[in-house]
């Protein structure tokens, strides 16, 4: 059962512009246009994803680079993570 839940994971991007950024400090997440958070599994698969323009509105390209962003950064913690785990 943990390394089920160990295979999903979650991570906070932001729209600080001019770029994307994950794991915003305290600081940059007071400056973000956008919020979102969003979870996947190790397959690559969405389990949830919230966005919210903060303070101004985006398109769907944008939306596409923080989706990005966030799979980019969560491959890379499961990878570090199933790594510990061996």
């Amino acid at each position: 059962m943990a390394l089920a839940w160990a295979a999903r994971k979650l991570i906070a991007a932001g729209l600080v512009p001019p770029e994307p950024l994950l794991d915003l400090r305290i600081d940059e997440d007071m400056r973000a246009d956008v919020d979102m958070n969003v979870s996947m599994n190790r397959d690559g698969h969405f389990i949830e994803v919230q966005v919210t323009a903060e303070r101004q509105p985006f398109d769907r390209a944008m939306l596409n680079r923080l989706l990005d962003r966030a799979a980019s950064g969560i491959g890379e913690l499961l990878r570090l993570q199933c790594r510990a785990l061996e």
